[in-house]
């Protein structure tokens, strides 16, 4: 987690202004859990709300947005989060957004990750369909970072479909 928070700090120092979610968007994921490990695999669905940029007009850096979402997978396990994302624009097209957020886990017969207080941070590429939606894959790791006493951690992949509501 460590090695993805300071890629992410040298991508925003290093960038050029983002083009941001100009406008609120949901984005649907579907994916995987347990991507480097056999254990505990499951399928899992994500729903997020991405806010508008907020970053130009309040802290005058353009391509930060909120985020607030919930993740459920077929081993009963949930998530339910929010946090801050940047959108780094790469070409026309494709963008990068890194994103950290915090939230509660709940269990069920999925991953002891050690308490229910975890935090997520997430890479996702996305390929701009047109001005209103986006596809990408995403990768997320979500763990206690060390404030419970059991942390392992867990990865997911997903496709994600993203598309402006506003």
């Amino acid at each position: 987690m460590k090695t993805l928070l300071a890629t992410t700090a040298l991508i925003l120092a290093f960038s050029s202004p983002a083009y941001a979610y100009d406008k609120g968007t949901v984005a649907y994921g579907l994916g995987y859990v347990e991507v480097f490990d056999d254990v505990n695999n499951a399928v899992q669905g994500n729903v997020e709300y991405r806010s508008a940029d907020f970053s130009k007009d309040t802290i005058g850096v353009e391509g930060f947005s909120w985020m607030a979402g919930v993740e459920a997978d077929t081993n009963t396990s949930g998530y339910v989060y929010t946090g801050l994302l940047y959108d780094l624009p790469l070409t026309d097209k494709i963008s990068l957004t890194p994103s950290v957020g915090a939230g509660f886990y709940r269990e069920g017969e999925g991953k002891d990750l050690g308490g229910s207080f975890e935090f997520r941070d997430t890479i996702e590429v996305n390929y701009k369909l047109d001005e209103s939606s986006r596809i990408g894959l995403s990768l997320s790791h979500k763990s206690s970072a060390g404030v419970h006493d059991r942390n392992p951690g867990v990865e997911t992949m997903q496709v994600v479909y993203s598309q402006n509501i506003q």
